[in-house]
């Protein structure tokens, strides 16, 4: 996350706790900044929180599912379109 979100209270925080079947389950804690597309300006900020799971974690590769929106009203605070999001990440 960049320097100036995390300077304005900003975070994406993730708990997950090992299950007896070997993945990881937990919840992504986050608040977030909502801009004006067009202006920059920032509307308002959104707490939020979500699924996440992780089914596989080496040193090398880390593979799960998180929840994701297709439209997310900052107005609001409201998303819509909820869905699972498969993910990769490669640790450096």
């Amino acid at each position: 996350m960049p320097p100036e979100l995390r300077s304005g209270g900003g975070f994406i925080r993730s708990e997950l706790k090992r299950q007896a079947d070997g993945t990881w389950r937990g919840k992504t804690r986050s608040l977030l900044p909502g801009y004006k597309t067009e202006s920059g300006i920032l509307t308002n900020w959104c707490q939020g929180e979500t699924n996440i799971q992780i089914n596989l974690l080496s040193n090398k590769r880390i593979e799960g599912v998180a929840i994701g929106f297709k439209k997310y009203d900052f107005q609001k605070c409201k998303a819509t379109g909820e869905a699972q999001q498969p993910f990769t990440w490669i640790p450096k």
